[in-house]
């Protein structure tokens, strides 16, 4: 299992590891050079300063300058050698380090001095500063004829001037030394503080898993809080805590969902049981009987549809139902659902009004069109005063087609009308009505409209309107 603070450490070391041999690495190869260009200046001052001595006397090449005593040149291991040639490669100088052995030869230039390795005596590196130059005629001590004859002829003159360069070398192995024992003691200590850091950095990770690990099972409504949480967890704290309210609220209704199928279901078991019992408390004649069974059957079928509400709901929320589109007119379906109900609105005096958009055409499953307008017209039927009124309106709005039912008779208040779609939640809280309805059909019918890509609104107005709105497309898109 991978650990962030490891790879952070990792990398952060890596990092500073990489920078700070790239920058040593840059800050040697600088020094190198600039020691070697103070080197290579010093020895070219040096063989200028040794070529202004050389001079022609007499028809000869002679040194007059006291450079050429200097102990460095007189000493074997005094680290500095010289060597004079003429044209002909005739050697009128060899410093007395240099014994027997000879320098090697330059590059043949013709101006300018020439800086380059070179091999010294004992197989040692070294650098070497080549100068071509005519050596100068001293006029004094020399004829007009010889000042001549020697201008004709002078030679031009190579003067190999030779330095040990293992001081330098020293100088610069100290600074490597140096440089790799900082960058040791650097990553040593940068690697003690990043761990530092980064653990610092990291205690809200580890404090949001001791949190999550406070959650228990059966109590989730705790909420994950960290002390001086940093910005970048902040949406990872509210992300969990949302989770956990939408798991709390998932159990709860888990748990309400139980007990309320367990309430409506005690009831009309209870009708059942109680009608079966009168029954059979003395003799009954075969029409008492009749009736009794025929009660019975009621019951049993409204729980039977309240079984067959609570499945299509599972199979909606699970996604497992099957919308299968075909083509249907609105006004027709809305028309063929209503029919058998016609009589039972008639029989409580309720006047229902009419205002659907004739062949409005639509492709849609029209079996679950059909469960949404049964249950909007049950819904209705049910919560409709006796003489009161139900107006059924439906009209096309661009690409959507809107259902719209009103009825009169109202008695719930805005803060319950924000129920009305909850599963087991009825607009009579005493449950007098339990045992024929139980608070399933809106909570399908919204469900419906989704699952159809559609909408289902409440709308609550004056003097006890109450209303369903509901919007699915006309054309659904084929899966």
């Amino acid at each position: 299992m991978q650990s962030i603070r490891k790879q952070l450490l990792i990398g952060a070391i890596g990092a500073m590891v990489a920078l700070l041999v790239a920058s040593g690495t840059f800050l040697f190869i600088m020094v190198r050079k600039s020691l070697l260009d103070q080197f290579d200046d010093a020895l070219v001052e040096q063989a200028e300063v040794l070529s202004s001595g050389v001079e022609i006397k007499s028809g000869l090449v002679v040194f007059d300058n006291e450079d050429f005593d200097m102990d460095e040149f007189q000493r074997d291991d005094g680290g500095a050698y010289l060597q004079i040639f003429t044209d002909g490669d005739v050697v009128v100088y060899r410093s007395p380090s240099l014994k027997e052995t000879s320098l090697t030869y330059g590059p043949d230039e013709n101006e300018g001095p020439v800086i380059g390795w070179i091999d010294l005596p004992g197989g040692r590196n070294g650098r070497a500063a080549y100068l071509y130059f005519a050596p100068a005629i001293d006029e004094e001590d020399n004829s007009e004829s010889e000042i001549a004859m020697a201008t004709a002829r002078r030679d031009r003159i190579e003067l190999i001037l030779a330095r040990d360069i293992a001081p330098v070398m020293a100088t610069l192995g100290r600074l490597e030394l140096i440089l790799l024992a900082f960058g040791a003691g650097t990553i040593a200590i940068a690697a003690a503080l990043l761990h530092a850091v980064i653990n610092r950095a990291i205690t809200p990770l580890d404090a949001l898993a001791s949190a999550i690990g406070t959650v228990k099972p059966d109590d989730l409504s705790t909420v994950i809080a960290i002390r001086g949480c940093p910005a970048e967890l902040r949406p990872v704290v509210d992300r969990l805590n949302e989770m956990l309210a939408c798991l709390k609220q998932a159990f709860d209704r888990e748990r309400g969902f139980s007990a309320d199928v367990a309430h409506e279901l005690r009831t009309p078991l209870a009708g059942i049981r109680s009608t079966l019992e009168v029954a059979l408390s003395r003799e009954r004649t075969a029409p008492e009987y009749e009736s009794t069974l025929r009660d019975c059957l009621d019951v049993a079928d409204d729980m039977q549809a309240m079984v067959e509400n609570l499945l299509t709901l599972a199979r909606l929320d699970s996604g497992e139902f099957e919308v299968v589109p075909e083509e249907t007119t609105l006004d027709t379906l809305l028309e063929s659902t209503f029919a058998p109900m016609r009589s039972d609105f008639a029989a409580r005096s309720i006047n229902v009004h009419w205002h659907v958009e004739k062949d409005l055409q639509l492709e849609s499953d029209t079996a679950l069109l059909r469960i949404v307008a049964r249950n909007v017209f049950d819904n209705a039927l049910s919560y409709t005063n006796d003489g009161g009124w139900v107006d059924i309106a439906a009209r096309s709005n661009g690409a959507r087609a809107v259902l719209r039912v009103r009825n009169s008779g109202c008695g719930i208040s805005r803060e319950q009308a924000k129920n009305v779609f909850g599963r087991f939640w009825q607009g009579d809280t005493s449950r007098s009505m339990t045992g024929a309805h139980y608070g399933l059909g809106l909570s399908l019918v919204q469900k419906i409209a989704i699952t159809l890509g559609g909408t289902a609104e409440v709308e609550l107005g004056e003097d006890g309107v109450f209303g369903i709105n509901i919007t699915v497309p006309k054309t659904m898109l084929r899966a």
